[in-house]
């Protein structure tokens, strides 16, 4: 009997001994993933507030009367900008989650409601990243594109049509008004809207598609609609 007295003691002892200490690593451990949740979230409200500039940025880029060959490159830059506002939606609904949870009285929910915020800012800081990155890449690839179709104005300004037979100047006539040969055929790169003229003796009657080399970007194959002067691609 003493002895199971004297093994019982020394149970209440140890763990009377170990208790706090086990307690208060526990807590330490609970703050440290407390405090690198909200280092995380810092770092997300940063990059919401630069998502923020970009995504005014963007509407501001959209805004702009652009001639129809940057649609596509209008379309990307569009999505681009959605996806960015999706997280910015999802990073809004973590702030309440995050005051919340530190609202909690039980360990055991508040820990386990730290572990999936916890979880889910990291999966948003790397989707923030990713669609921020995209937007920015989408608007300046409109911009680009806004350069590039100016230069083609000012070069059609500058280096008018002319026919391939007599030289006669050709203008937006679809056949030359001195001699009536067919004026050359206008297409446009699906990827980067450049224009290309093709002197309607290097088509084949009846032929009405090419697969080309951009002559911009190098873009291959490009299947490119061929309906007459001025015409652009699909």
């Amino acid at each position: 009997m003493l002895v199971y007295l004297g093994v019982a003691f020394v149970v209440i002892a140890g763990l009377t001994l170990t208790y706090p200490v086990l307690f208060r690593r526990a807590d330490q451990s609970r703050k440290e993933h407390e405090l690198a949740l909200g280092l995380k979230l810092d770092r997300l409200d940063e990059m919401a507030r630069h998502a923020v500039e970009i995504c005014k940025l963007a509407e501001t880029e959209l805004d702009v009367d652009d001639p129809s060959c940057l649609e596509r490159l209008r379309s990307r830059a569009d999505d681009a900008r959605q996806a960015t506002c999706d997280r910015l939606i999802e990073h809004d609904m973590l702030v309440p989650e995050h005051t919340a949870m530190l609202k909690l009285g039980s360990r055991s929910e508040r820990r386990r409601r730290q572990i999936a915020l916890t979880a889910s800012a990291a999966k948003l800081e790397t989707s923030f990243a990713r669609e921020c990155e995209a937007l920015d890449l989408a608007i300046d690839r409109i911009r680009l594109g806004r350069e590039k179709a100016s230069q083609r104005i000012e070069d059609r300004q500058q280096h008018p049509l002319h026919c391939a037979s007599c030289g006669g100047h050709v203008g937006e006539a679809r056949f030359c008004p001195g001699c009536g040969e067919e004026a050359p055929e206008m297409t446009r790169c699906r990827s980067c809207g450049h224009e290309l003229r093709i002197p309607s003796h290097l088509l084949a009657k009846g032929v009405h598609t090419l697969h080309l080399h951009c002559m911009a970007c190098g873009e291959y194959p490009r299947t490119t609609s061929l309906s007459g002067a001025g015409a652009e691609g699909d």
